[in-house]
């Protein structure tokens, strides 16, 4: 099941906006953003609940059976009265929840980033190696972003996740304004302990109601600033962590037909199309890892 949201863009450099988000006018080969977009609701049920319970989905996935009921027949993403909540602190959660979701699926699906471990379990430690083995440290008080990400083959980035069915949302607002302070109130540093400059996505959606007025719709607003830092995180660095990850990954699988090479540090390693997921990985049913740190296997839902 297809629905369709409004896009807009904000901050994102030049030449950073993904194919999938642009669209040729008159024959302009410059990058025009596209201004809707289909989402898989599928797909946004897999990310809500892998988000939510820390684990793959069943098939069929109950998250998505319970909220296809609370979406209108149309093609624009449009949920019924109290599909969302029947009271103010329910609609409110049930609207961060898909918010959050809407977030992993726009950042995995256009941008590749495959990975989400959330803040309350990494910040003031060492990340797993699928994101360089970088260290998230508070700066100020305050809310932080919600995740620390990556696609496991550059560098790792932030991501803060918003969701509404009230009110408006803009970049030009104060709500949007205190989010970018959320992800400032954080630092990523590397295995030095030098500051590195990371992308910081700030993914908001808001919802569109049925009994709202015509000119209300779901959008999905997204903006790329770059939190401050001295560099980027140092290549060499991340291959090495990211050596170490498939070395623990081929281990966990008992494939020892490759363990070998690949925990040589010298080895050359070329970043691949895709990597083992050390931490989403399922074998007989069970986790490798705590499921603290479970991140999105892209694999079909049905």
């Amino acid at each position: 099941m297809n629905k369709t949201v409004l896009l807009g863009l904000n901050a994102f450099p030049p030449g950073s906006i993904p194919s999938s988000l642009t669209t040729t006018i008159n024959g302009n080969a410059a990058q025009t953003p596209v201004d809707t977009l289909e989402v898989s609701l599928t797909r946004l049920c897999h990310h809500m609940f892998l988000d939510t319970r820390g684990q793959l989905p069943p098939r069929p996935n109950p998250f998505f059976s319970f909220y296809k009921g609370f979406v209108t027949s149309g093609l624009p993403l449009e949920f019924v009265e109290g599909g969302l909540g029947s009271h103010k602190e329910a609609r409110i959660a049930e609207s961060m929840t898909v918010g959050k979701a809407f977030c992993r699926w726009f950042l995995d699906t256009h941008f590749g980033i495959k990975h989400f471990a959330h803040m309350e379990h990494v910040i003031g430690q060492t990340a797993p190696s699928l994101y360089g083995r970088v260290r998230v440290l508070r700066v100020a008080k305050g809310d932080t972003p919600d995740y620390l990400c990556s696609d496991g083959v550059h560098n790792p980035s932030l991501a803060e996740a918003k969701g509404r069915q009230q009110g408006s949302i803009s970049f030009t607002n104060a709500d949007f304004a205190s989010w970018r302070q959320q992800v400032r109130r954080v630092e990523v540093v590397d295995e030095l302990g030098n500051t590195i400059s990371v992308k910081a996505n700030i993914v908001a959606t808001r919802f569109r109601i049925e009994t709202e007025g015509s000119r209300i719709q779901s959008k999905l607003f997204a903006e790329d600033p770059e939190t401050e830092g001295t560099r980027d995180l140092d290549k060499e660095v991340f291959l090495k962590a990211l050596r170490a990850s498939r070395s623990t990954t081929d281990s966990l699988l008992g494939d020892t037909s490759t363990t070998e090479s690949r925990s040589d540090d010298t080895a050359p390693l070329e970043a691949p199309e895709s990597l083992p997921y050390s931490i989403s990985i399922l074998r007989n049913g069970s986790l490798l890892t705590p499921a603290s740190f479970m991140e999105l296997e892209t694999v079909d839902e049905f």
